[in-house]
């Protein structure tokens, strides 16, 4: 009851020196996290440097001493692992491939889909952080609340055109979709020229064998 005065300037002369409890502070409002997977890579890349997807999901540089100079990290899982992409027993260091040699996402340990590896395994560092990023948002795994994530239909998103990914073989025709081959671990980004087929597409990479110019 004393309480109640103090706040409401019941116990003095002058009402407004009254103690208003202070307003609570406003949630913060959450990523829109679908807009994030259509960032292009360099920006992804870039809020993963500075820690800006959530609370867990980040790239880590590591300069020397360890196996790899890049480690894309999210919310630790139930087995304390937290590199993203995780392996099958909830494991995984994150580490990014950088020249897609033998990129060991392609083992059996990581429960990916083949665009998602490949998108993981390509000659661009900067490529493969970014899609390790998709995996996080599309996953949970950039949030406290993994209901949050953005879990895009595979093969549903996307103008259905063909355009170049120059992170693959140095150009490859693919669907604009996301999922398996041939679509990729992203969206064609506004500045990507789109074609209505594959074979158009390929027409402006002639110089790559036509058996080996799309996905």
């Amino acid at each position: 009851q004393l309480r109640y005065g103090i706040r409401n300037g019941l116990c003095m002369d002058d009402p407004t020196e009254a103690c208003a409890a202070p307003a609570p502070t406003p949630a913060p409002t959450p990523p829109d996290w679908c807009a994030l997977l259509e960032e292009s890579d360099d920006d992804l890349y870039a809020l993963g440097l500075a820690k800006e997807i959530g609370t867990y999901c980040h790239i880590q540089e590591s300069h020397g001493g360890t196996t790899c100079n890049y480690y894309v990290k999210g919310r630790p899982s139930a087995a304390g692992g937290n590199g993203l992409p995780l392996t099958t027993d909830g494991r995984g260091t994150g580490c990014v491939d950088e020249d897609g040699g033998s990129c060991f996402f392609y083992s059996s340990a990581y429960p990916l889909t083949q665009a998602e590896r490949d998108s993981m395994c390509t000659v661009s560092h900067v490529a493969n952080a970014a899609a390790q990023l998709r995996y996080g948002i599309r996953n949970g795994y950039c949030m406290d609340d993994p209901t949050e994530a953005c879990n895009v239909p595979a093969e549903e998103e996307g103008s259905g055109q063909w355009y170049v990914d120059w992170t693959l073989n140095s150009g490859t025709c693919v669907k604009d979709c996301i999922g398996s081959a041939p679509c990729r671990e992203r969206l064609k980004q506004n500045h990507e020229p789109g074609y209505a087929n594959e074979g158009i597409c390929c027409s402006t990479i002639d110089w790559q064998p036509s058996a080996s110019c799309h996905l």
